[in-house]
């Protein structure tokens, strides 16, 4: 099985895990270079270049729920992207 989550939040990141494993792990600000960088868009593109195969689900994080205002660009993004719905985990 292999879950994709990510946190939407400063200092966002980017988690594969296969079968409990860590397949893949980027912070968002290494790739983007932007400090506390909020929305991981580089690493979601990184993780799709790098890692092939079926994901069975996508989780993202946002505490507090305080970044609902890009849930729906982010979640447009995952579907066409990964063709999976995203599931809250927060």
């Amino acid at each position: 099985m292999r879950i994709l989550a990510f946190s939407v939040a400063h200092d966002s990141s980017v988690c594969c895990l296969k079968n409990g494993e860590i397949e893949f792990f980027c912070k968002e600000e290494r790739v983007s270079g932007k400090k506390r960088d909020q929305v991981p868009f580089k690493s979601l593109e990184l993780f799709k270049e790098n890692i092939k195969g079926k994901i069975d689900h996508v989780l993202y994080c946002t505490p507090s729920n305080s970044q609902r205002d890009v849930e729906g660009i982010i979640s447009i993004y995952i579907d066409k992207i990964f063709n999976k719905k995203m599931e809250n985990f927060s």
